[in-house]
Protein backbone atom coordinates (compact mmCIF):
# COMPACT_ATOMS: atom_id res chain seq x y z
CA UNK A 1 0.00 0.00 0.00
CA UNK A 2 1.57 3.24 -1.16
CA UNK A 3 -0.89 5.17 1.00
CA UNK A 4 0.31 3.39 4.13
CA UNK A 5 3.80 4.70 3.41
CA UNK A 6 2.45 8.20 2.68
CA UNK A 7 0.45 8.27 5.92
CA UNK A 8 2.66 6.31 8.31
CA UNK A 9 6.32 6.64 7.27
CA UNK A 10 7.39 9.80 9.12
CA UNK A 11 10.96 9.60 7.78
CA UNK A 12 9.75 10.53 4.28
CA UNK A 13 7.67 13.45 3.01
CA UNK A 14 4.24 12.01 2.22
CA UNK A 15 2.91 13.20 -1.12
CA UNK A 16 5.98 15.41 -1.52
CA UNK A 17 8.13 12.33 -2.11
CA UNK A 18 10.91 10.63 -0.25
CA UNK A 19 13.60 8.01 -0.42
CA UNK A 20 13.17 4.33 -1.25
CA UNK A 21 15.70 3.30 1.38
CA UNK A 22 13.67 5.07 4.08
CA UNK A 23 10.50 3.34 2.87
CA UNK A 24 12.23 -0.06 2.89
CA UNK A 25 13.50 0.61 6.43
CA UNK A 26 9.98 1.58 7.52
CA UNK A 27 8.53 -1.65 6.12
CA UNK A 28 11.23 -3.68 7.88
CA UNK A 29 10.75 -1.87 11.22
CA UNK A 30 6.96 -2.07 10.93
CA UNK A 31 7.10 -5.86 10.33
CA UNK A 32 5.50 -5.49 6.91
CA UNK A 33 3.04 -3.49 4.84
CA UNK A 34 -0.60 -3.86 3.81
CA UNK A 35 -2.17 -4.45 0.42
CA UNK A 36 -3.69 -1.69 -1.68
CA UNK A 37 -7.17 -3.09 -0.96
CA UNK A 38 -6.60 -3.03 2.82
CA UNK A 39 -5.15 0.49 2.84
CA UNK A 40 -6.37 2.20 -0.38
CA UNK A 41 -4.52 5.01 -2.14
CA UNK A 42 -6.12 8.45 -1.74
CA UNK A 43 -3.42 10.67 -3.25
CA UNK A 44 -3.31 13.03 -0.26
CA UNK A 45 -1.35 13.09 2.98
CA UNK A 46 -3.44 11.51 5.71
CA UNK A 47 -3.22 10.33 9.29
CA UNK A 48 -1.80 6.86 9.85
CA UNK A 49 -4.72 4.49 10.38
CA UNK A 50 -3.83 1.83 12.93
CA UNK A 51 -6.98 -0.17 12.09
CA UNK A 52 -6.09 -0.30 8.39
CA UNK A 53 -2.51 -1.13 9.30
CA UNK A 54 -3.26 -4.44 11.05
CA UNK A 55 -2.92 -6.91 8.15
CA UNK A 56 0.68 -7.22 7.00
CA UNK A 57 1.03 -9.17 3.76
CA UNK A 58 4.51 -8.25 2.55
CA UNK A 59 7.73 -8.09 4.53
CA UNK A 60 11.28 -7.13 3.64
CA UNK A 61 14.26 -8.89 5.17
CA UNK A 62 16.80 -6.51 3.65
CA UNK A 63 17.73 -4.46 0.62
CA UNK A 64 20.84 -3.38 -1.21
CA UNK A 65 21.69 -0.22 -3.11
CA UNK A 66 23.01 -1.04 -6.59
CA UNK A 67 26.01 0.79 -8.00
CA UNK A 68 25.25 3.32 -10.73
CA UNK A 69 26.55 1.14 -13.55
CA UNK A 70 24.58 -0.73 -16.19
CA UNK A 71 26.43 -3.99 -15.47
CA UNK A 72 25.55 -3.78 -11.76
CA UNK A 73 21.89 -3.18 -12.63
CA UNK A 74 21.87 -6.17 -15.00
CA UNK A 75 23.32 -8.41 -12.27
CA UNK A 76 20.76 -7.16 -9.73
CA UNK A 77 17.71 -7.61 -11.96
CA UNK A 78 18.64 -11.26 -12.54
CA UNK A 79 18.66 -11.95 -8.78
CA UNK A 80 15.75 -9.98 -7.30
CA UNK A 81 13.17 -7.27 -7.90
CA UNK A 82 14.59 -3.77 -8.27
CA UNK A 83 13.26 -0.29 -7.58
CA UNK A 84 14.25 2.76 -9.58
CA UNK A 85 13.63 6.42 -8.76
CA UNK A 86 14.30 9.80 -10.29
CA UNK A 87 14.95 13.16 -8.67
CA UNK A 88 12.14 15.36 -9.89
CA UNK A 89 13.44 18.57 -8.32
CA UNK A 90 15.26 19.87 -11.43
CA UNK A 91 13.53 22.86 -13.05
CA UNK A 92 13.48 21.15 -16.48
CA UNK A 93 11.57 18.26 -14.97
CA UNK A 94 9.11 20.49 -13.13
CA UNK A 95 8.33 22.58 -16.23
CA UNK A 96 7.96 19.54 -18.51
CA UNK A 97 4.60 19.56 -20.30
CA UNK A 98 4.41 16.37 -22.34
CA UNK A 99 5.87 13.75 -24.62
CA UNK A 100 8.36 11.01 -24.01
Amino acid sequence: SEQELVDCDSTNYGCEGGYMDYAFEWVMNNTGIDTESDYPYTGVDGTCSITKEETKVVTIDGYEDVEEEESALLCAVVKQPISVAIDGSAIDFQLYTGGI
